[in-house]
């Protein structure tokens, strides 16, 4: 037995002890959770009402730094002891999306922590597809962002921004703070943060922001029509 944080109704969870997990794929990689990060998501998730259906019973969490433990047969690239960060979305593989490239958009995609067992424990297992291996190295309380830091890169790879281009973030949280940083250094000429925080507006000016505007107390179209 493990222990393990669990979604037990709605606006509910538990601190318990959950069967620990074991291979039952070819394909699966057992991991020791070595640290993970609370999401927008599983805050959503224990939301009343809920603002993204996780099921009850499931462990939470998907954001996590593992060490591998134990591998399928089929398991090619990863061995134990290696460090690795998860992709939690596991796509089916079958269905028109996947088959055409388009797995983001499966119709039949199962999330780690929020369809089935996810992070939130001290062992997990996943698909060797979902997990990348990163340098040992590399200090956990960096490695343990590299999830919400894709996400953003993926974002901002979209926007191909140009040098000299003004960008209008809304709202200077983790997820904006990490748009703030990649959009300056994609060459961004002002980075502009909309934000009612001045806690966060601090951190905003720290990670690139040109200036910082509180739609509370300014017209927020006026001031970056005028920047």
């Amino acid at each position: 037995m493990m222990n393990a944080i669990v979604f037990t109704d709605y606006g509910k969870f538990e601190y318990t002890k959950k069967p620990e997990p074991e291979l039952t794929r070819a394909d699966d990689v057992k991991i020791k959770i070595l640290g993970a990060s609370i999401c927008g998501t599983d805050v959503a998730i224990l939301a009343t009402p809920q603002r993204v259906p996780g099921v009850p019973g499931i462990i939470l969490g998907h954001e996590c730094v593992g060490e591998v433990l134990e591998t399928g047969e089929a398991v090619k690239a990863l061995k134990p002891g290696d460090h690795v960060i998860l992709d939690n979305n596991i796509p089916c593989g079958v269905c028109p999306n996947c088959q055409t490239g388009h797995s983001n958009l499966c119709t039949d995609m199962r999330s780690m922590g929020v369809h089935i067992d996810g992070v939130f424990a001290e062992y997990a297992v996943a698909p060797e597809a979902q997990l990348v291996k990163i340098d040992a190295g590399i200090p956990l309380e960096e490695s343990i962002f590299a999830e919400p830091l894709n996400c953003v890169t993926g974002a901002v790879k979209k926007l191909k921004v140009m040098p000299g281009d003004t960008a209008l973030v809304l709202g200077g949280g983790p997820i904006g703070l990490y748009f703030a940083t990649l959009l300056s250094k994609c060459g961004a000429g002002k980075v502009l943060v909309s934000e009612v925080s001045a806690f966060r507006a601090k951190y905003a000016y720290l990670q690139g922001a040109s200036r910082v505007i509180n739609p509370k107390e300014e017209n927020l179209y006026d001031e970056v029509m005028c920047s």
